[in-house]
């Protein structure tokens, strides 16, 4: 196991080899590795099966173990720069290497974390999020037997860093709301047509993509994947415009698009679907512009990936994820001065309160849901989410307000009609079951 203090550890993106009835299997995986500075060379970790063990064997997304790989290099490196501080508390460890870790050291890294969240420098939820990281990291480390202190992990699934002993600081959950805007609130659909004309000016390779994302909720590595085969509808040879459907087929397509690229961490496909798009005649225009610029570049010979629906200009091959971010950024950045100009306070205010991204796209589209009268059921169903949950994360706080409200006005009103039918005798009729009011 490493010797703590000498190395930095990084993340590594890998090639995986599995052996299965004389068969031999490929797939990218996630790792993490030991960078040594004077040599200027990584060298594989064993930490590395932490990931495949407990992350990858679930086959999830490159995205969903990178998370982990990330988040755990970022305490190892932590205990080395205590290491290298002569922090007494992680003295021991330049010897022990991670034999010798300890609960005290999690604990001191999330108190850490959740100094920062307290002073308004990182969002409280996410000290939680690594919370469960490093409790698992324990866990894979206890199992093999590694630890020279044992740890006695509670059945019920709390966590050993929440000791009173330890005195673990946690950042308040309910004081500490989310410093990501998810939305852009009640003028959202007019701040998208905005939004979308700017991203046609500014960044029209990009453009349609976009659209994808506000009009049907798609993550931006899903946007980079689509090829021409993915729409379902309208076909991209036919001559139907999508005015009355918009149909994709959400799938990972890297082998196609990405193969040229080391490193596909950004173009990931978290949850392969078919996504039904809501119609909006800009998002039409957008399409049949998208194709007349595609059909140029293909006349001046400037596309060498034939496949992908999104070309970069500069390239010829598929918008790498990065790039597509890069892009995005300079679209919202042309957004916000377009707003400040039109002295739009309350919007520009609302839109810079918070950080966003790429990824507002999916908040926007399940508000546009919820607007026409979508449950959270339908919602979910709609965004391709395993679970409702995932879909209360994308109400912004103020639209969460209005929506209680609404329902609040309406059961009152109900309630109130109801108690004017209300007589004497049926409420005597009234009885209590084992089910409530009969």
């Amino acid at each position: 196991m490493e010797r703590l203090g000498r190395f930095d550890f990084v993340v590594r993106e890998y090639q995986s080899i599995d052996f299965y009835n004389n068969n031999t299997f490929y797939k990218e995986a996630v790792g993490i590795g030991l960078f040594d500075s004077t040599s200027g060379m990584v060298f594989p970790s064993p930490l590395s099966q932490f990931i495949k063990s407990v992350y990858q064997r679930k086959n999830v997304s490159l995205s969903t173990q990178r998370n982990p790989a990330y988040e755990i290099v970022k305490f190892l490196n932590f205990i080395n720069e205590q290491i290298r501080n002569n922090n007494s508390d992680f003295g021991k460890l330049k010897v022990e290497g991670l034999f010798g870790l300890r609960l005290e050291h999690g604990s001191y890294y999330i108190s850490y974390l959740a100094s920062k969240a307290i002073n308004g420098d990182m969002d409280g939820n996410y000290v939680y999020r690594i919370e469960k990281y490093l409790i698992e990291f324990y866990k894979w480390l206890n199992k093999q037997e590694i630890l020279y202190e044992p740890i006695q992990f509670e059945e019920d699934g709390s966590s050993p860093f929440d000791d009173i002993e330890l005195g673990t600081i946690y950042p308040n959950k309910q004081a500490l709301p989310s410093n990501r805007l998810v939305d852009f609130g009640e003028n959202r659909l007019e701040l998208v047509i905005k939004f979308l004309r700017i991203a046609d000016y500014v960044a029209p390779e990009i453009a349609l993509g976009i659209a994808f994302q506000f009009f049907g909720g798609l993550r931006a590595g899903e946007v980079v994947n689509l090829t021409k085969k993915s729409l379902e509808y309208p076909k991209y040879n036919s001559d139907e415009n999508g005015a009355d459907k918009f149909i994709l087929k959400v799938r990972d397509n890297q082998k196609y698009l990405f193969n040229h690229r080391a490193t596909k961490i950004h173009e990931q496909v978290k949850r392969p679907r078919t996504q039904t798009l809501l119609i909006h005649p800009l998002l039409t225009s957008m399409y049949v512009k998208h194709k007349l610029r595609l059909n140029r570049l293909l006349k001046d010979n400037k596309i060498k990936n034939s496949q992908a629906l999104f070309i970069s200009e500069s390239t010829g091959n598929a918008i790498s994820g990065k790039s597509y971010h890069e892009k995005f950024m300079a679209v919202k950045e042309a957004f916000l001065l377009q707003l400040s100009k039109e002295e739009r306070i309350e919007d520009y205010e609302y839109l810079t309160q918070k950080r966003w991204s790429t990824h507002i796209g999916r908040g926007v589209f399940t508000n546009f849901l919820l607007d026409i009268g979508a449950t959270v059921t339908q919602v979910a169903i709609a965004r391709g989410d395993k679970s409702i949950t995932a879909v209360l994360k994308y109400v912004e706080e103020t639209n969460a307000i209005k929506i209680t409200q609404d329902a609040l006005n309406k059961i009152r009103i109900a309630y109130d009609r109801e108690l004017s039918e209300i007589t004497v005798q049926n409420i005597e009729s009234w009885s209590l079951t084992s089910n409530g009011y009969k």
